[in-house]
């Protein structure tokens, strides 16, 4: 059970990542124009 755990903790984490770093991109796309 503990595996599962830190398995959805981590691809939450790497999700996040993901989405902040778009978030990022699409910003920075926005300042840029």
């Amino acid at each position: 059970m503990k595996v599962q755990i830190y398995e959805i903790i981590i691809g939450d984490a790497l999700i996040r990542d993901v989405l902040i770093s778009q978030f990022r991109n699409s910003w920075l796309e926005v300042l840029i124009h």
